[in-house]
């Protein structure tokens, strides 16, 4: 089974799990939903990511969260502290990256750029300044 046909069956298999699970939702339960398809082109490492939402922000971005501290989790213990920084780092760049209208993510190079430069400066990454105006 190659790669295209393995995606494709997790996704009916996770397709399937979720109706179930919005099924058995009694009445009152409020429903979010996040997919995600991830292409990686091994060649050059670049990611192409399509993300759909559906329901309340505040749903989707706890979820969201707690999904990267269980891939987080997934590592060993020494490498767990850089992952959550370089996480930080991203979520940091990206917002002002989209602040002034540039959607480009930075690379694991800016990002690891980021962090050294930090520990130099002995500084601690910080939340980034979110305001819109």
């Amino acid at each position: 089974m190659n790669e295209k046909e393995k995606a494709l069956k997790t996704l009916e298999e996770y397709y399937h799990a979720g109706i179930k699970r919005i099924q058995d939702a009694t009445p009152g339960h409020e429903i979010s939903i996040i997919l995600s398809i991830i292409k990686l082109n091994p060649e050059n490492g670049l990611i192409d990511n399509d993300t759909e939402t559906s329901g309340r922000r505040e749903e989707l971005l706890v979820s969201s969260l707690e999904a990267v501290l269980g891939l987080i989790m997934e590592y060993p213990d020494d490498y767990r502290n850089y992952l959550a920084l370089r996480c930080q780092a991203m979520i940091g760049e990206s917002i002002r990256r989209l602040r002034v209208n540039n959607p480009t993510p930075p690379t694991v190079t800016e990002l690891d750029a980021l962090i050294e430069q930090a520990e130099k400066n002995h500084m601690v990454l910080t939340c980034p300044n979110t305001k819109l105006h």
